[in-house]
């Protein structure tokens, strides 16, 4: 059947500094410690395999705050661009190769992949409106009920939460 697929944002760490925390500082506030994530990393990486995703946490350095990314996303929106094909880039840049995705250079290479000019990535990754948009958007999606990526909306009525084998979707 046809379908249209529309990105939300959502922070999973909205409280995260501007400039992101190192993944040690990170996983330790968050878990107690690396060491105590590290088998739930592994088990990610060997799932993501079968999937044709190589999750490479070892080249991660950075955790990011994800808010220009979201602003980019919703520039990619607003032009029209395909926005699945920028969130792709953008998981494959973070989870693949480690590449900072708050930083601006970083933004700037994604966007380009999808047609999008530097010029326009930098004003409005600066800009104070598309900042604010973004966040009445994604506050809006919390008070909608969501806790958590990835969560599906089908049809504007059935929510699923998490991650779901195709049947499941297709059933749904």
């Amino acid at each position: 059947h046809p379908f249209v697929i529309e990105w939300h944002p959502f922070q999973l760490n909205p409280d995260m500094p501007v400039e992101g925390l190192s993944l040690d500082d990170y996983l330790t506030h968050r878990f107690g410690s690396p060491a105590n994530v590290e088998p739930v990393l592994e088990g990610l990486a060997a799932e993501a395999k079968g999937a044709g995703i190589d999750f490479r946490f070892d080249r991660l350095k950075r955790i990011p705050n994800t808010l220009k990314a979201h602003q980019l996303m919703y520039l990619a929106e607003s032009e029209g661009r395909d926005q699945s094909a920028l969130a792709e880039g953008l998981m494959s840049a973070f989870f693949e190769h480690g590449e900072d995705i708050g930083d601006t250079d970083v933004l700037v290479a994604q966007a380009g992949n999808q047609g999008i000019r530097p010029d326009d990535v930098v004003r409005v990754i600066g800009d104070n409106a598309s900042r604010q948009i973004v966040a009445t958007r994604e506050g809006q999606v919390r008070a909608s009920g969501i806790t958590g990526v990835p969560g599906f909306l089908l049809n504007r009525r059935l929510l699923i939460v998490g991650a779901q084998e195709a049947d499941a979707m297709v059933n749904a």
